[in-house]
């Protein structure tokens, strides 16, 4: 074959093959190939393992046929893909006896074959043509099988790759798939183990409240019993709202609830859980507030309370004994209202090369240090950033080897809406104004049910309790209550079907319905709601937003022990702070820190200890205890710092 005729044949091989990968590349190369010899047949194989190989396409006479797979031993391919040409110009089948009833039934009696050789030398494939004429296979004809090989190999390479890349896709979305549903079973895992703490702390804080409101029935000590009760409960109660957060997070699913929230208190409050961990390890916190407000603001304090202690957390971790960690907060005023609030963690501790400064919020990422190990699994950042975006700010981080790191958060925060009036505390409602009103109250969990029916007979309802949404159906068509307070999640049927159910009687479809439960996201808020429900309260109940709530839905006003009937009808003035008395600079600052910590009983304790034998502070630390009995801290501060003026 000439250099012209090569290069026209080449030329006719890409303008058939143009645009074709694959099983259509494949089959227009041994159509080509067996119309550019005159040859009655051709085909093109693969190599398999086990010394086998199996044809990509199949050209006879003038059609497709279908693909084999064969063993390589005993046929010519067999020597083709040891890597040499192979061609016999006659009686093919009598000299590969394996073969001779195949060769016969196409009629073939030549055969020239050529391997395909991939990027490394190595075979991988073959080309063959066949004829059924007798044929000395010439030079030409072994050039254009050459030319039709190296044309394949780059498919055949091309297809590996593919394959390959496919394959990893595969396993690729597998483990996704396989990394989302073990996310989800720990999402409904971590949601089912809120739902069943939420139940037992719904008594324990609820019945706790309930005991509270006996006042001056309690002794001392059970007072104090029922403040670490309750106090010891809403911690827990926080850890559970604190691992629910860290799940939605990790789902892309984080709801924001705002709050009022005083951030000066906030930062207090942070520190002193940081500072025991801190002085565990030897090291100094440093704290540093500058113009914070001291009314409140609109945002979700525990985002922003796990938001620092990350921070403080990994400065602990990061910095060696004897060194310093710095908390700073600071807020300017701005022109719309807001305060721009800027949060500084800093520490003197090992700092951050700057090729992993671009990495250090990536999920699962983690500053190595060859000294020791470092505790942790590379979230805590990623959390960080996360939730300061939904907070609307930024997070950055400068650091150097050796000195130490700082992180800045920027957030803006509008001002809470103060309300109208201050109230009373809960525990100091005694009854409402008019008639008495029916409840009917419908829990599956006794304890619950008990619990509720206990608080609401406590201020002058009468109540009415059953197991299920049935069994209040049946209640209903005897008496209509003033009021329904219904479990979501009950046997039988449930809180959400049992107000379908009211909302579908004309009698009582305006009767008001108070929907609880112990799931407190808010897509179970939204369909409550949606459900026809008037009001949603999460589990564990407070019960001064029950009261609220249960006024609100009945247009009541509530009676509040001591007050004169005249008063009661009017909104409740706050209680008066405590009767003033001069106390020493120590004395005052040992108890503001004992108030900042939230430690009642020592407070108590401690005032008892400096003062129990001075008369004239017997008023002083009567209304100390009673802002402790309330678990009035910002009124315990507010006495010190006027105390501590005089």
């Amino acid at each position: 074959m000439s250099e012209l005729d090569g290069l026209k044949l080449l030329r006719r091989i890409e303008e058939g093959v143009a645009g074709k990968t694959g099983d259509a590349f494949f089959r227009q190369i041994v159509c080509d190939l067996s119309g550019a010899l005159n040859a009655h047949a051709a085909f093109t194989s693969r190599l398999l393992p086990g010394r086998r190989a199996r044809m990509l396409a199949f050209w006879v006479g003038d059609r497709y046929e279908t693909c084999l797979e064969y063993a390589l031993d005993g046929t010519p391919c067999e020597f083709v893909y040891r890597g040499d040409i192979t061609a016999y110009a006659r009686n093919v089948g009598e000299v590969f006896p394996v073969d001779r009833a195949w060769f016969e039934q196409l009629g073939v009696r030549s055969y020239l074959g050529i391997p395909v050789k991939d990027e490394t030398g190595a075979v991988c494939g073959h080309l063959a043509v066949m004829d059924t004429r007798e044929r000395d296979w010439a030079d030409a004809d072994i050039d254009v099988l050459r030319l039709f090989s190296l044309r394949s190999a780059a498919e055949l390479e091309r297809t590996r790759y593919q394959t390959e890349l496919e394959q990893a896709n595969r396993a690729l979305l597998e483990a996704k798939a396989e990394a989302e549903s073990a996310n989800q079973a720990k999402s409904v895992f971590i949601s089912q183990m809120s739902h069943e703490l939420r139940t037992p702390l719904n008594g324990i804080l609820g019945f706790a409240q309930l005991l509270k409101r006996e006042g001056d029935a309690l002794s001392e000590r059970v007072r104090d019993g029922l403040s670490i009760i309750e106090r010891s409960g809403e911690h827990l109660l926080k850890l559970v709202n604190d691992l629910l957060d860290l799940a939605r997070i990790e789902a892309g699913k984080l709801e924001l609830s705002p709050g009022r929230v005083y951030l000066d208190e906030l930062v207090e409050h942070v520190v002193s859980l940081a500072r025991v961990r801190a002085q565990n390890a030897r090291l100094t916190v440093h704290v540093v507030t500058e113009s914070l407000p001291t009314a409140p603001v609109q945002t979700d304090e525990r985002v922003i309370r796990q938001i620092l202690l990350n921070l403080l957390g990994n400065a602990v971790k990061f910095t060696e004994p004897g060194g310093r960690i710095t908390l700073e907060a600071r807020a300017a005023r701005r022109e719309a209202g807001t305060h721009a609030v800027t949060f500084v963690v800093e520490d003197s501790g090992i700092g951050i090369e700057p090729a992993e400064l671009e990495r250090i919020f990536e999920p699962f990422h983690r500053v190595t240090r060859t000294d020791r190990t470092v505790e942790g699994t590379g979230l805590g950042l990623a959390i960080v950033q996360r939730l300061v975006t939904a907070l609307g700010g930024t997070v950055s981080v400068t650091s150097q080897k050796g000195v130490g790191s700082r992180f800045s958060i920027e957030c803006e925060f509008a001002p809470a809406q103060l309300p109208e009036a201050s109230s009373l505390p809960a525990t100091e409602i005694e009854g409402y104004e008019g008639t008495i009103r029916r409840v009917l109250v419908a829990d599956d969990d006794s304890d619950n049910r008990t619990l509720v029916a206990r608080l609401l007979e406590s201020v002058g309802f009468t109540v009415q309790a059953v197991g299920d949404g049935r069994d209040a159906l049946e209640c209903l068509s005897e008496a209509r209550p003033d009021l329904i307070v219904t479990d979501l999640m009950m046997p039988r049927m449930d809180g959400m079907q049992l107000v379908r159910a009211l909302r579908g009687e004309p009698a009582l479809a305006e009767t008001p319905v108070i929907a609880m439960s112990a799931s407190a996201s808010h897509y179970t808020r939204e369909e409550a709601l949606r459900a026809g429900c008037s009001a949603f309260l999460s589990k564990p109940l407070a019960l001064a937003a029950f009261l609220e709530t249960i006024g609100q839905q009945l247009g009541l006003r509530w009676r509040y022990r001591g007050a004169s009937p005249s008063s009661s009808t009017a909104e409740p003035s706050p209680a008066p702070l405590a009767t003033a008395f001069r106390l020493s600079p120590e004395l005052t600052a040992e108890l503001q820190h004992l108030a900042k910590q939230g430690d009642i009983i020592a407070l108590t304790a401690r005032v008892d200890a400096a003062l129990g034998s001075n008369d004239a502070a017997q008023s002083f630390r009567e209304d100390v205890r009673a802002l402790a009995a309330r678990y009035d801290i910002r009124g315990i501060r507010q006495v010190l710092a006027a105390s501590s003026s005089l």
